[in-house]
């Protein structure tokens, strides 16, 4: 078991992070607390991180709750022992326990100049719609709205119109993972709000796509241990979302079952000799032989397996899985008539990311109609950190930023900044249902004070 800790701070200043936000990024491989502060610029400073290994997920499903509490609960100690409260944060929630449609709605303009009220009300009407009984609206993001002909209105307020529609991307989520997730925190303790379960793949192209990658087009792929998280933009737009619990998980169980190894030797030989395909081999090492130990307890039960068969073992696993994700992408272009290729390519997160060669195999398989398209590994943008934490000797501050800041933090640091985004949309309508209920109360004092005087001069 790893972790980021540190024990209690005794210069850590008592106004610490009582207002920053936190985040809890619960994978199946490891579990990250994030702290930090974001600015109206959607710029990130990160005050805080740790890590601990996971326990009681699989494949991004909670199977232990009461293993995967008691993780939660080593990083909240530590937190609290840096001298920080915790009251409040985000969690995630993987892909394949999200369902996702691309809504319409409308609303008829009274004064025939659109409001906040007006777009708020079409945005309503056209998130009325029910996923499923078990299922649960946790992200409605407006796409673009629509007066009369004139259509991808980006922003309706003051325009003229009799009448305003909006399209809008919904996403859901299963109601008993979502409340598994809650409990695992309320478990530790009642004093602490989840604030909002949020898709892991918004999070993660939060974290590491620009406003120009989903203009032209980009297909956000966070690859992680448990589960493959997947975000479509097109046009600025948000206009597919999917999961699949084809992680780095399945690679590891693949090697074990290829090779008769337990599972953790499996991981060990995917995390220190994997490559992405056996033509990536140095060509000294194409003959090699690895020698591994099958039972620790037992030097001399040992295993031996040619590097070229790993790599082709661990290639073979990816390809499908990239292949399974570029037959779902197809599927749904085709059902949107969608022609184009996505300009900015794919963005591909997550640590199985970290896998040497991953970018070429990418690139090669996930070719369409004789082109390849543009493949990157994406990392955090826009973040600085500022640690406010004691480390052990061993970590020092760049080592965790380099941590951090890489293609398996991404889903991370975009929970804290999609966490923010949510905050501001909270604050605004909650001003604007204040200006509601006191333009009704003006108007209701107008009313009874109009008719008080009919009643006189009557």
């Amino acid at each position: 078991m790893s972790f980021f800790f540190s024990k209690k701070n005794a210069t850590a200043q008592e106004d610490e992070t009582q207002d920053a936000l936190v985040a809890l990024d619960i994978g199946s491989s490891k579990i990250r607390l994030i702290a930090g502060e974001v600015n109206e610029d959607g710029f990130l400073s990160l005050t805080y991180y740790a890590e601990c290994h996971s326990e009681g997920v699989v494949n991004g499903a909670i199977t232990d709750l009461t293993k995967l509490s008691h993780q939660i609960a080593l990083l909240v100690a530590d937190y609290k022992e840096n001298g920080r409260d915790l009251t409040h944060c985000y969690i995630g929630i993987a892909g394949r326990y999200i369902k996702s449609a691309n809504l319409q709605g409308g609303t008829v303009v009274p004064t025939h100049a659109v409001t906040e009220a007006d777009r708020e009300h079409a945005i309503e009407n056209a998130a009325a719609n029910r996923f499923s009984e078990y299922q649960r609206i946790i992200h409605i993001i407006p796409q673009s709205y629509q007066i009369g002909d004139t259509r991808e209105i980006v922003n309706p307020i003051d325009l003229s119109a009799q009448r305003l529609d909006v399209s809008i991307h919904a996403i859901s989520c299963d109601e008993d993972q979502e409340q598994n997730l809650r409990r695992a925190i309320s478990m530790i303790s009642s004093d602490i709000s989840v604030d909002h379960v949020i898709y892991n793949g918004i999070a993660a192209a939060d974290a590491v796509l620009s406003e120009e990658d989903k203009a032209i087009g980009v297909c956000l792929v966070d690859w992680g241990g448990g589960a493959i998280n997947v975000a479509l933009y097109d046009k600025s737009c948000l206009i597919h979302t999917f999961g699949l619990d084809y992680g780095g998980a399945r690679i590891t169980r693949e090697i074990a079952t290829r090779f008769g190894l337990p599972l953790g030797i499996a991981e060990y030989l995917k995390r220190n000799y994997g490559v992405a395909h056996p033509k990536l081999l140095p060509e000294k090492d194409k003959d090699m032989m690895l020698k591994v130990p099958i039972d620790p307890r037992n030097p001399e039960e040992v295993a031996y397996i040619a590097y070229k068969d790993l790599a082709n073992v661990i290639a073979y696993s990816m390809i499908d899985t990239l292949q399974l994700i570029q037959q779902r992408i197809e599927t749904f272009k085709r059902s949107q008539n969608m022609r184009d290729n996505f300009g900015s390519g794919y963005v591909f997160t997550g640590g199985v990311t970290g896998t040497p060669g991953f970018e070429h195999l990418a690139t090669s398989k996930l070719a369409a109609n004789g082109l390849k398209p543009k493949i990157k590994v994406g990392k955090p943008r826009s973040v600085e950190c500022n640690f406010n934490q004691v480390l052990p000797p061993n970590i020092s501050a760049e080592d965790l930023s380099q941590n951090v800041l890489c293609a398996s933090g991404a889903t991370a640091i975009g929970l804290l900044r999609f966490g923010y985004a949510l905050k501001e949309e909270e604050h605004r309508r909650y001003n604007l249902q204040n200006d509601r209920r006191h333009s009704d109360s003006t108007l209701a004092k107008l009313y009874h004070w109009s008719r008080n005087w009919l009643s006189g001069e009557l």
